[in-house]
C-alpha cells in the first residue's frame, strides 16, 4: 500500500508541474513531456520539445 501511495504522489506531482516545464527546445521523452502546443521531436541527435511542422 505504502509503494502505490508513493508512486501515486510522484505523479501527481510529475502532472502538477507540468505546465513548468513549458519551454521550447526542452529535452523530452515523449509528446507528454511537452506542453499541447509543442510535440517531442528529433532533429537527429536528442528529441526536444518543438512545434509540430504539421503534416
Amino acid at each position: 500500500f505504502l509503494v502505490l501511495f508513493l508512486i501515486s504522489v510522484i505523479c501527481y506531482a510529475e502532472i502538477a508541474a507540468g505546465p513548468t516545464k513549458c519551454q521550447y527546445g526542452r529535452p523530452c521523452d515523449s509528446d507528454r513531456d511537452c506542453c499541447w502546443e509543442y510535440r517531442c521531436l528529433s532533429s537527429g541527435e536528442e528529441y526536444t520539445c518543438k512545434q509540430d511542422p504539421g503534416p
